[in-house]
């Protein structure tokens, strides 16, 4: 990466952007974090960003000043939204009127499995990223660790780890300090431009065995518990948008009847530069830090 080249990260006020921004700037990038708004600002220049870039996704003219003077991009799409494959090709266009050096796409793991709406949606961005012409990166991460806090409170008052699907299956994770680290690692080198990458942990598990992790670092016994899709829908019908709602429960079916097997932690590695943590890594990391919040 050139001395002095701003990187903008899109999505830059979500968990995974704001991981990305530390990241970036953990290794000395200088970091443009894009928003709709200045509502964010504060926690973005905290997280590293030396600049913040006001545009909109759905605003194709908003986006050429958010690219202005930007050498390397990474997209992070909205989450379960219909509109994300119109989205994402107006940040692409943008990315090409530009003449971007680097366009770093942040996918899904088994993008393949196109019965998950989102998994569909992310395909059809890398397939346009790939004809887009620009040089990119696609990054692939599995199911966070972290998705666990929002189980959280119910894990540790009963001792129950809830799951709108099966509780038996093989679920493939990341760590998401590891994907945003390789995301930094992915934007300030040249090694890894014109690859797809899936990103996973050290293991797969089902949340049967990260409930028994859970059981062990917590000293109290925890048990992973299904309740169905349908009943998810019910209980966030007044919380989501109606496409948010219909895009996350068709990802709860597929897990119902296929988990989330696969995956092989050699490919974090090699990004890395060592082991991808696991669950249980995370877990431990994950129950001291919230003792000290």
């Amino acid at each position: 990466m050139g001395t002095g080249e701003t990187v903008l990260v899109t999505g830059a006020t979500g968990r995974t952007g704001k991981a990305v921004v530390a990241a970036l700037a953990a290794r000395g990038a200088r970091v443009r974090a894009m928003t709709r708004s200045l509502a964010g600002e504060d926690s973005l220049r905290a997280a590293g960003a030396h600049e913040i870039a006001l545009a909109d996704l759905g605003d194709r003219s908003s986006l050429d000043g958010a690219v202005s003077g930007v050498a390397r991009l990474y997209h992070i799409g909205p989450r379960f939204n219909d509109r994300e494959i119109a989205l994402g090709a107006n940040i692409i266009a943008a990315a090409r009127a530009a003449g971007l050096s680097h366009f770093v796409l942040h996918s899904v793991f088994h993008s393949q499995c196109r019965a998950m709406i989102h998994h569909r949606q992310k395909l059809r961005l890398e397939e346009m990223l790939i004809e887009s012409g620009l040089p990119y990166t696609i990054l692939q991460p599995a199911m966070y660790m972290q998705n666990i806090a929002l189980e959280w409170s119910k894990i540790e008052t009963d001792g129950v780890y809830e799951r709108p699907y099966r509780t038996d299956l093989a679920m493939a994770m990341v760590d998401l300090a590891d994907l945003a680290e390789a995301a930094a690692i992915v934007l300030t080198t040249e090694r890894y431009i014109g690859g797809s990458y899936e990103l996973v942990g050290r293991e797969q598990l089902s949340h049967d065995n990260m409930a028994r992790v859970l059981t062990g670092l917590l000293g109290k016994p925890v048990r992973a518990s299904r309740y169905a899709p349908a009943e998810w829908r019910r209980r966030n019908r007044d919380r989501f948008p109606q496409d948010y709602l219909r895009i996350y429960a068709a990802m709860c079916r597929h897990y119902d009847r296929f988990g989330l097997p696969g995956g092989n932690p050699a490919v974090a590695s090699m990004i890395l530069g060592r082991a991808p943590a696991g669950f249980e890594d995370f877990a431990r990391r994950f129950a001291a830090e919230r003792k000290t919040t």
